[in-house]
């Protein structure tokens, strides 16, 4: 069940960066980048769901952790070099 929820969050997510850039003006490579941090987000948010229901709360948090500050990283840069510039 926690697998679907995590699906759905991701689609919803893509779907929202959609609607919001459809008036700018976006590369395909702010697109690719896009897409493909959005996936290593839905990757992170797996690895800690699946940790968590192994009942391994300690590798959840520290591995967690490290991917997590990676992809909130990656979702400042995108927001700052691809989608500030296409405004």
């Amino acid at each position: 069940m926690v697998h679907l929820l995590i699906g759905g969050l991701f689609v919803a997510a893509l779907w929202a960066i959609v609607a919001a850039a459809r008036n700018k003006k976006v590369s395909l490579g702010g697109w690719l980048l896009t897409i493909l941090g959005l996936i290593y987000a839905a990757f992170v948010a797996e690895v800690i769901a699946s940790l968590i229901l192994e009942d391994s709360g300690q590798a959840a948090l520290v591995i967690g952790g490290a991917m997590a500050l990676i992809a909130v990283i990656w979702g400042v840069l995108m927001g700052r070099l691809v989608f500030a510039k296409a405004a």
